[in-house]
């Protein structure tokens, strides 16, 4: 159910409550965002950002059948939690409204209140990355390489400014043009995608140059876009930048939202046309994340399916019980 009406302003980072049932998810999405001039690259304050790996060997596949580890957002902290070998593994340590899983697997980047933090991927060994940074909104994005990060600094009841961020060295250099919120960075590292807070979502280049709104979503002309189409939470991007996932909204009374993320996508959209590109799957589609290789991994109710690159099916899997209101996060394939 969507919350709110209204944007309301960033809030903070909360910090997580305890407990290992599934509860219900805290959803929200949208914003008001605007852009920020650029700033000066900076430093960290902090040390030079090293991720120390657990000594345990990375997990196995979360769920028979289906290569890589599966990342989901549950109860009302929300809680990140892992499948490993079917077995549901909480990860402490970790703020999940604004958490991000590096694409191989061995770190999460999150926001805890105005400190970008990084830890391994069990929510060990926190680095402080950069400090006076903004909240839910502004979640942190990682490079294909898991090098760098995509993320914004300044407080949040100002104008955030987007830029990359070396892992190693902490150092922040804006984009060129700047972006609004839910930011996406495409694997090629050629493309980004955002909400402009108004309905629309925006494709551009890496460095925020070239914005493009995608045709029909947020359009108010209703010849255009008879359907009331709109989107305030991009979801995941193709590697190439030409798809995005996202959660669209169509029926007039539905609300907006707030600026939090909802962690959902229900339609995919083609980011040159703004038509919708169908997948070969039976019912409601709740979320679409796009892997650096092409493959697609789409859920519906029960069920994870693999596609091939081609948008062909790979594999259907069993989806393991008691996940049905939790928000998948993130699904590392390798």
């Amino acid at each position: 159910m969507r919350k709110l009406s209204v944007r309301r302003p960033v809030l903070a980072a909360t910090a997580l409550l305890s407990g290992s049932s599934l509860l219900m998810l805290l959803t929200a999405c949208g914003d008001n965002g605007t852009s920020a001039d650029a700033a000066p690259a900076t430093a960290a304050p902090s040390a030079p950002a090293t991720v120390t790996a657990t000594a345990e060997a990375p997990p196995a596949a979360s769920i028979e059948g289906l290569p890589g580890r599966l990342y989901y957002l549950e109860g009302s902290g929300p809680t990140v939690v892992r499948i490993d070998k079917g077995n549901l593994v909480k990860v402490d340590g970790v703020a999940g409204y604004t958490a991000n899983v590096s694409p191989d697997g061995t770190a999460i980047a999150f926001m805890d209140h105005d400190k970008l933090v990084v830890t391994d991927r069990d929510g060990k060994h926190p680095h402080t990355l950069l400090t006076g940074v903004p909240g839910p909104g502004y979640e942190p994005q990682w490079s294909t390489d898991s090098k760098h990060l995509l993320a914004a600094k300044g407080p949040s009841n100002a104008t955030p400014t987007w830029g990359t961020i070396d892992v190693t060295t902490g150092t922040f250099t804006p984009l060129t043009e700047q972006a609004r919120t839910h930011v996406l960075w495409s694997a090629d590292g050629k493309h980004i995608a955002y909400s402009n807070g108004q309905g629309k979502i925006m494709t551009a280049d890496a460095d925020g140059t070239n914005p493009h709104t995608i045709p029909i979503l947020g359009d108010p002309d209703t010849t255009t876009n008879p359907e009331n189409r709109r989107s305030f939470d991009p979801y995941s991007i193709s590697a190439d930048g030409t798809l995005v996932a996202l959660l669209q909204l169509t029926k007039a009374n539905e609300t907006n939202g707030d600026i939090g993320r909802d962690l959902e996508a229900n339609t995919l959209i083609d980011t040159r046309t703004g038509n919708v590109v169908n997948l070969p799957v039976t019912g409601p589609i709740s979320a679409i994340a796009f892997q650096p290789d092409g493959t697609i991994l789409v859920r519906t109710p029960g069920k994870l399916t693999l596609l091939n690159a081609d948008r062909t099916v790979r594999t259907t899997v069993n989806e393991p019980a008691g996940l049905d209101k939790a928000r998948l996060l993130a699904y590392v394939a390798n």
